[in-house]
């Protein structure tokens, strides 16, 4: 696999996870009743949603700069096995964050 192939791979598995992010988002905001003492967190979780649009729309011009197609699919929710996680990952924190004593 080329590099190239390598990174659309990647932006399409990020694309899944950002599609699917941004829908969770939307739906906890607006399951949200309309009086009730958390109607404050509408406000957050539209906000964070938000953020998640940007950061697909990101992903997406990525993709049309490489010349390859668009991805808005997504996984439902629970996720399968294919998406990484943290407990799975054997990486160690950056050295620039590590305590130095």
């Amino acid at each position: 696999m080329s590099a190239k192939d390598e990174t659309i791979f990647l932006l399409h598995t990020a694309a899944e996870i950002e599609h699917s992010l941004m829908v969770q988002y939307l739906y906890s905001a607006f399951s949200l009743p309309s009086i009730s003492p958390q109607r404050e967190w509408f406000d957050i979780l539209l906000k964070i949603a938000i953020q998640e649009m940007g950061h697909l729309m990101a992903v997406q011009n990525m993709l049309l700069g490489l010349g390859a197609p668009l991805n808005f699919e997504r996984e439902d929710f629970p996720f399968n096995e294919f998406y990484p996680s943290s407990s799975s990952s054997n990486r160690s924190p950056c050295r620039r964050w590590q305590s130095t004593s």
